[in-house]
């Protein structure tokens, strides 16, 4: 095909699409109608992520949530097991060697499993506060049992005996441990009462 067909055959097809008459004005407009689909997809898109973030946090809260029940349901039902002990079995008199302690013992270690530093917290306290694990007259022996982590700071602890327990990690500052047994529980890098930390 010679130039001078070539050209008419390209002008030909420019005014067949109908670009060649357009003024800055009408690609304006143009550009106009095909920026708002455009605009919108991309709000969308964003909306859309916006969501997914927000359903991430509320789905983060809700497994929260329900890790807290679930915690607190723990500890229910080990305070609702041992109130009978107490009351009914007369364990806070009974025998270091006698059935019940060693119910309480198991009920006791089982629950410091499943719990986290802080509940275990209420369930030394709560033991401390029943007279069950001082160390004149041990009722329930925590020797071996995880305290990992627990945080007792300024407790009253005075005379208890945790020997053998692991308190690695744990907070005991300001902690009342006059005359505590402490024999053999694993220190590592407990917060002592007086602020420092073991190595």
């Amino acid at each position: 095909m010679s130039i001078e067909t070539d050209v008419p055959v390209r002008l030909s097809k420019a005014r067949w699409t109908g670009f060649s008459n357009r003024t800055l004005w009408d690609w304006l407009h143009l550009c106009g109608l095909l920026a708002i689909p455009l605009v919108l997809a991309c709000s969308l898109i964003w909306f859309g992520l916006q969501q997914l973030g927000v359903n991430d946090k509320q789905h983060q809260v809700d497994l929260e949530v329900a890790k807290a029940q679930q915690q607190e349901a723990i500890l229910d039902g080990y305070l609702d097991r041992m109130s009978p002990l107490l009351l009914n079995n007369n364990l806070a008199n009974a025998a270091p060697t006698d059935a019940v302690c060693q119910v309480a013992r198991d009920r006791t270690l089982v629950t410091l499993l499943r719990l986290d530093a802080a509940h275990k917290a209420m369930v030394v306290q709560f033991l401390y506060q029943s007279h069950l694990i001082t160390k004149d007259n041990v009722k329930v022996s925590l020797f071996g049992a995880d305290l990992s982590d627990i945080k007792l700071p300024g407790a009253n602890l005075e005379g208890a005996d945790l020997s053998g327990t692991n308190l690695s990690g744990a907070d005991l500052s300001g902690a009342n441990l006059n005359n505590t047994n402490l024999d053999k529980a694993n220190l590592h890098h407990t917060i002592m009462p007086n602020g420092t930390r073991n190595p």
